[in-house]
């Protein structure tokens, strides 16, 4: 996603045609003075030149709403978000067509279907902060899109990953920068959803192999990246820093400044600084982690700050693996300024423990997510690329529990990212119109927090959520979410039973399986197994829809199949276990969905369709699932011969055709 935009493309004008809203435009700095009366918050630090504030070091472009304060930075974000779309989804869906090569065909045109779903999303949550966005790329975009289409065969292929790469590449730190320093919940949430979103992106676009160092943003600053050890010295085991220090090494083979040749790729000094933070990070917060256990006050701060100790615990083990295999050594103490945070959680008592001790970790938590992002997004080394996503995911989680401890306030939030030029504040006297949406459908909703009312809130004392019986057509019965048939409580069933039969055989597959791309791929089968499993309990515990806790004797019988198997034989036979039993639930969750009469079954079959389909991609990527692995066919209506060669080929619908070549 491109992260320059024109001024006069956003905002500079109030009449510009965006979302609808109403009401006049206040100017800027009237809005910013009205910003700067509604806040008193501070930072812990002194904040970045590029954040206004007035002379006692408030920040001036906050505006409060009903999801907390939102800066410059958020308002970015979302501009950023909407433009990269605006660029994004033409490219891929030309690109889907005329690209040379499948897999960018491919890949270009998952690219620009997730850009819908995302685009649909920033629209949303701008309506409800009230912040107008544009309806054209920048010029630099257009730019961008006319290069690209001016390109034919595989230049055509190469531009367009090329700068679809680097957009992204640039773009992915600042939304980790916005998610780290946000005091908007909205924003917040949005954030992540987005960060998914670009790093799936860079996974298509990495796929195509096409992206090569020219693709990708310069690599962060470094502060302490040490040598690699040279092959033929022993790798010291952890701690190994101390041993190294000072000693001359051998040349080793490089692919550039800062940068060594290792069997999975270039190894830059940003790779090499990152897992020494990394390191450096679980060794003072393991012991805040596990000293809360009995120095915190609150039950809420000792179980969550315990559950990050445990994490890092798992992460360390990590960085420990990935950093033996490239030969960087680690260090086996904190930092000076870490140490000394630790003295001073330990020094204080009671509630000011947990308050000083949240406060420290959400700091360094937001201030590490920005340089995970830049590393995921810069480096040319697949095994740090692998090991940066991982990361991800254990500090974003770290700060949603240190967020859910109610005790990480506008201190304990990082600076937000430069914006060079903001969009325009939002008027506050509007009205708030987003008050009375109703939740988004989809595995979201169901996890987030409901008001009263809502579709997902369970009934109020008194009031059954399902009827005593059957009423109407055959199967069905009356519940507040819609008659349930007998179609819904079946899809139920299967969903539940899968998981009971296709966990086990994901995790043994994880370990077992001869070739890694089958232990990685059914692995994270099983994972995202899990999740499904939680949900569909949730849904049948809602609509009191009872479910077994044993595979079919059928099941029962493919577990037993593929344990027997042994190498080759297993991968191939669990794929081809698995990739069936997908094909055939996958056109059930689809009647299912289409038929259903009951909302929550109707959203739910909707989630569970995406895992199915997730599912199908993971199998068929491990080579293994050949034809006969498929389903049988749907039988056909009207099915037209394709044109022969030679004969020229029918003219596209209007509605479908594309920019020509």
């Amino acid at each position: 996603m491109g992260r320059g935009h024109s001024r006069a493309a956003i905002v500079a004008a109030c009449g510009i045609a965006v979302i609808q809203m109403t009401g006049a435009c206040a100017s800027l700095a009237e809005l910013k003075s009205r910003a700067a009366g509604n806040t008193s918050l501070r930072t812990a630090e002194p904040a970045s030149p590029a954040v206004p504030v007035d002379a006692s070091g408030t920040r001036t472009d906050l505006v409060e709403t009903r999801w907390g304060p939102l800066g410059d930075a958020d308002r970015e974000l979302l501009v950023k978000v909407r433009q990269a779309g605006l660029w994004e989804m033409p490219v891929g869906e030309q690109a889907a067509v005329r690209a040379s090569r499948a897999v960018t065909r491919k890949n270009l045109g998952e690219i620009a279907r997730q850009h819908a779903r995302l685009d649909a999303d920033v629209r949303e949550v701008a309506a409800r902060l009230q912040v107008p966005l544009p309806d054209q790329p920048t010029e630099e975009q257009q730019g961008w899109i006319a290069e690209i289409s001016a390109k034919q065969g595989l230049e055509y292929d190469k531009t367009a990953v090329a700068r679809l790469r680097m957009a992204h590449g640039k773009v992915f730190p600042f939304i980790h920068q916005v998610r780290a320093s946000t005091q908007n919940t909205l924003i917040r949430d949005f954030a992540e959803r987005a960060a998914e979103f670009v790093n799936t992106h860079m996974d298509l676009l990495e796929d195509t192999g096409l992206v090569n160092s020219s693709g990708l943003p310069s690599t962060p600053k470094t502060e302490n990246a040490p040598d690699v050890i040279p092959a033929g010295q022993p790798v010291p085991a952890v701690p190994p820093a101390m041993e190294a220090e000072g000693k001359p090494s051998p040349p080793m083979p490089s692919s550039g400044v800062n940068f060594i040749d290792t069997p999975t790729g270039p190894l830059s000094a940003a790779d090499r600084d990152f897992l020494v933070k990394v390191r450096q990070a679980g060794l003072w917060e393991m012991p805040v982690g596990m000293q809360a256990a009995t120095r915190a006050a609150r039950a809420r701060t000792r179980q969550n700050l315990q559950e990050i100790a445990e994490q890092h615990g798992e992460l360390d083990a990590l960085v420990i693996d990935v950093a033996t295999r490239l030969r960087v050594p680690l260090p086996n103490e904190p930092s000076a300024q870490q140490r000394e945070w630790i003295e001073e959680i330990s020094a204080q008592t009671g509630g000011e423990w947990d308050r000083v001790a949240v406060q420290r970790l959400r700091m360094a938590h937001g201030k590490v997510f920005g340089l995970i992002a830049q590393v995921r997004a810069s480096t040319r080394n697949t095994l740090m690329r692998d090991f940066a996503e991982r990361t991800a995911e254990f500090v974003n989680t770290h700060m949603d529990l240190l967020e859910d401890t109610g005790l990480a306030d506008a201190s304990a939030l990082p600076p937000p990212p430069k914006v060079a030029d903001p969009p325009a504040l939002p008027d506050t006297d509007l009205p708030d119109a987003a008050a009375s949406q109703a939740p988004a459908s989809g595995a979201e909703a169901s996890d987030a927090p409901v008001a009263a009312g809502d579709p997902l809130d369970p009934p109020p004392a008194g009031e059954p959520s399902v009827s005593a019986g059957p009423t109407g057509g055959a199967g069905l019965v009356e519940t507040r979410w819609g008659p349930l048939s007998a179609a819904d409580r079946d899809l139920l069933v299967k969903v539940r039973q899968a998981g009971l039969w296709e966990i086990p055989v994901g995790e043994q597959a994880a370990v077992r399986a001869s070739r890694a791309v089958t232990r990685k791929n059914l692995g994270e089968i099983a994972r995202q197994h899990v999740q499904l499993d939680a949900d569909v309990r949730k849904v049948a515990a809602r609509l009191r829809v009872p479910l077994p806790d044993q595979p079919t004797e059928e099941q029962q019988g493919w577990i037993a199949e593929i344990s027997a198997k042994q190498g080759l034989e297993y991968d191939k036979t669990a794929v081809a276990r698995l990739r069936m039993a997908h094909g055939k639930v996958f056109p059930v969750i689809a009647q299912v969905r289409a038929s259903t009469q009951n909302t929550l079954i109707r959203d739910f079959a909707e989630r569970a369709a995406e895992f199915v389909n997730t599912h199908m991609d993971l199998l068929e990527e491990t080579g293994l699932a050949d034809a006969t692995t498929l389903p049988t066919p749907p039988p056909v209506t009207s099915a037209p011969d394709p044109v022969p060669s030679g004969q020229p080929a029918p003219t596209a619908p209007p509605a479908t055709s594309l920019p020509s070549a």
